[in-house]
């Protein structure tokens, strides 16, 4: 059974006409909601699903972080797509935690996009180990953790080496160093891919 819904208020599917409705698997794609059969490839919401987040009891980051549930309520159940360790006061956030579902990995990867991107070196970077290869759909449930540490610096128009921040001079600081960890439970071993994030302007 697959469990299909669009949150959000005065928000259906387009096909089902329901927030919320059970849908199960006939063959290929084809889905029975409700007796109907229906291509799961017209599936849709009348609008934009809204996420909610939740804010935990837990601290992190020694403290200085509040864990942060971000997913979906649907009348009363709550589908958690990831864990956040935020700090409230500085609007700054540690890492960030969730599971990538192997199984139904079949998206498109694109190579190219408007926004800026990062600069891969040479393979050689990485002695005995591609990171390409961690990216293959093995249909494997991957456990990752992306997360930022310290503050980038600048030298400014004195020549000064100054902290960057996207807010007044203390709010929103522009990570220094950004590092991932992707852990497939089925074997030992983590891959930890870290990166440092230069300024140019």
């Amino acid at each position: 059974e697959i469990v299909v819904a669009c949150p959000s208020d005065k928000n259906n599917n387009v096909v089902s006409k329901e927030t919320f409705a059970v849908a199960k698997c006939e063959s290929g794609s084809t889905l029975v909601i409700n007796g109907a059969k229906v291509d799961s490839k017209e599936l849709d919401c009348k609008s934009k699903a809204e996420s909610n987040v939740i804010k935990t009891d837990r601290k992190c980051a020694n403290g200085k972080g509040t864990v942060l549930e971000i997913g979906f309520k649907v009348i009363s159940e709550w589908f958690k797509l990831l864990e956040v360790c935020h700090d409230l006061d500085e609007a700054k956030t540690y890492w960030a935690s969730h599971t990538i579902k192997g199984d139904g990995i079949e998206g498109k990867v694109y190579r190219s996009t408007a926004r800026p991107a990062f600069s891969r070196g040479e393979k050689w970077l990485y002695t005995g180990f591609n990171p390409d290869n961690a990216y293959k759909q093995n249909q494997v449930d991957l456990e990752v953790v992306t997360g930022t540490l310290g503050v980038s610096k600048m030298v400014d128009d004195k020549g000064k080496e100054k902290e960057v921040y996207m807010e007044g001079k203390d709010r929103l600081p522009v990570p220094e160093y950004y590092w991932k960890i992707m852990r497939n439970p089925q074997v030992r071993g983590d891959i930890q891919i870290n990166s440092i994030i230069l300024g140019f302007f």
